[in-house]
């Protein structure tokens, strides 16, 4: 008789190691808020509960405050109206005395202080919204972005109260997140001390493609130091809305890649002419030969490079596109560029009219050389800005010849404080804008 076989031995236990670090992370979650004297945030108990009951990894954080009990707010409104209609002055004073609807306090450092505990590595995206943030927050988020196998490719902190020295300390690990490809700042007012050491933490980065800086409270100042970046790192994505970079500021941030587009023309028009000088050498060459030593060239036959040209772009439209392994490309060059309430304004200087209309003047024939020379651009809003009917005409020419130099799609957003024939032609040149959900906010 043959001996039974052995049970093949599990390898997989990638499940099983997964329950295990969720349910330390629940238990140190819960510790370190409790010893902080304030309560877990409920979405994310939420999510590591869901997770471990689908045997699921945890791949999205999201931290926000409690919302407010509404229905316990309408029970008591509706409960001291009663008291207030029998008279019953007791029961009024117990209501008042028992009821509170302030949403019971929430913390960054119990969560982060978790995760590096557990060295969690399946995270891929990671939301702080609406959440006060402190330096010692700053600290641990930032000790959690440099853990060896952190995976967060997407970064929000959206709302948080980030002041200078908490953007220094979490700038501190930018750098060195090789997966990390997204940044959103939102709303965070630390102005342009806070954008200068954000920038000075991305220097050398080669990953990073999207930046959002919406309402950071950022001037002219900041608009150099993103241009340095701009010019330097992988970021093709940038958006400022609701700051005050103005014509200077904005002028500064696309400057070296209006220069790096004026470079590129020049260099495929030397490519270009060198062809055709080494194309007439050859004919010249050709036609000094005796007649039997030419080469035959019948009418409509191409010659071997044309084929191999034309063989090439038919492999290419055959081979389905495949996300690639190698870094992003580095810059300058910009493929989105929201630069929407700016300050951009044709007054300005309002004690100097002519001053003001020189200077929008300046950065709108920069804006048009990147519509016309750039096949990166793909977006550019400059909505909520007073461009004036001119610089909008100059914009609605530039989509014109882009499109019919077939260039490629753009989408072009302008303010409405213009005609609204020329408003109308702008939408019409230009490819629809997507709408990026968000909310309002005035500036301060």
């Amino acid at each position: 008789m043959s001996a039974k076989k052995p049970k093949p031995k599990r390898t997989d236990d990638a499940p099983l190691l997964t329950e295990i670090i969720l349910k330390k992370l629940l238990k140190y979650y819960d510790n370190f808020s409790t010893e902080m004297g304030v309560k877990t945030c409920p979405d994310v108990v939420k999510e590591i509960r869901a997770c471990l009951e689908n045997g699921k990894e945890l791949k999205k954080i999201i931290v926000r405050p409690i919302d407010k009990d509404f229905k316990a707010e309408e029970k008591f409104i509706k409960a001291l109206s009663e008291a207030k209609d029998q008279n019953d002055m007791n029961k009024i004073a117990e209501l008042r005395a028992n009821y509170s609807n302030t949403p019971p306090p929430i913390a960054l450092e119990p969560l982060m202080k978790a995760l590096n505990n557990v060295q969690l590595s399946t995270c891929k995206e990671l939301f702080i919204i609406d959440l006060p943030l402190n330096y010692v927050d700053a600290l641990q988020l930032a000790n959690f972005l440099k853990l060896a196998n952190n995976s967060v490719s997407k970064l929000v902190i959206s709302d948080c109260l980030l002041d200078l020295e908490s953007v220094k300390k979490i700038s501190t690990s930018l750098n060195s997140r090789i997966l990390l490809s997204s940044i959103c700042f939102d709303y965070n007012e630390f102005g342009d001390k806070g954008c200068y050491e954000l920038c000075k933490g991305l220097i050398g980065n080669r990953h990073l493609v999207m930046l959002s800086l919406k309402y950071c409270n950022l001037t002219y100042k900041s608009g150099e130091y993103l241009g340095d970046i701009l010019a330097t790192t992988a970021i093709k994505d940038i958006y400022l809305d609701g700051n005050n970079l103005r014509c200077y500021g904005a002028m500064s941030l696309i400057s070296k890649i209006v220069e790096e587009c004026e470079n590129e023309v020049i260099r495929k028009e030397l490519e270009e002419k060198a062809r055709l000088e080494e194309e007439e050498k050859r004919l010249e060459e050709e036609a000094a030969k005796p007649s039997w030593e030419r080469t035959p060239m019948e009418e409509g036959k191409t010659t071997e490079k044309e084929n191999d040209e034309k063989k090439t772009k038919k492999k290419k439209k055959k081979k389905k596109k495949k996300k690639s392994d190698e870094p992003p490309k580095v810059g300058p060059f910009v493929c989105k560029l929201h630069l929407a309430d700016n300050g951009i304004d044709i007054y300005e200087d309002g004690s100097d009219v002519q001053k003001s209309l020189k200077i929008t003047r300046n950065f709108i024939e920069m804006i048009i050389k990147l519509i016309r020379l750039s096949a990166d651009i793909q977006e550019i809003d400059l909505h909520n800005n007073t461009i004036g009917n001119m610089s909008a005409k100059m914009i609605l020419n530039a989509l014109e010849y882009r499109k019919l130099n077939k260039v490629g799609n753009l989408a072009v957003r302008v303010s409405e404080k213009i005609d609204k024939d020329l408003f109308n032609s702008i939408i019409k040149a230009s490819k629809k804008m997507k709408k990026k959900k968000g909310k309002k906010k005035k500036k301060s």
